[in-house]
């Protein structure tokens, strides 16, 4: 699924919404611009090793902050969030966190893991 349009989001936000993952295994690569998250079933998941069932990508990054208030390092996606005129994304959970990206772009990329 390749969502380029803010109109799409909520699409993406159905088909993440029961899934999880570590703020800790959060890929960045600015030189590319690309931003991974890795996500999982469950947290059980994350804790016994078990390979990840998809992977949100995100391209044209050129910041990226992370606010983890709770410290528990697993984590659900709630809401994203695009401000176009910002051009900044936020991905937040029902347990708290907040991860705010600044995109040239909105171009994010839900996939099997590789």
């Amino acid at each position: 699924m390749l969502i380029t349009d803010a109109s799409n989001l909520n699409t993406l936000v159905d088909s993440v919404h029961d899934l999880w993952f570590d703020i800790d295994q959060v890929e960045r690569d600015f030189s590319a611009g690309v931003v991974t998250i890795l996500l999982y079933t469950e947290p059980d998941d994350l804790r016994r090793n078990q390979p990840p069932c998809s992977m949100l990508r995100i391209s044209s990054v050129d910041c990226l902050l992370i606010r983890d208030t709770e410290h528990v390092g697993y984590y659900d996606i709630d809401k994203i969030d695009f401000e176009p005129v910002a051009r900044v994304l936020t991905i937040t959970g029902c347990i708290p966190i907040m991860v705010k990206l600044r995109i040239a772009k909105l171009e994010l990329e839900l996939r099997s893991p590789l």
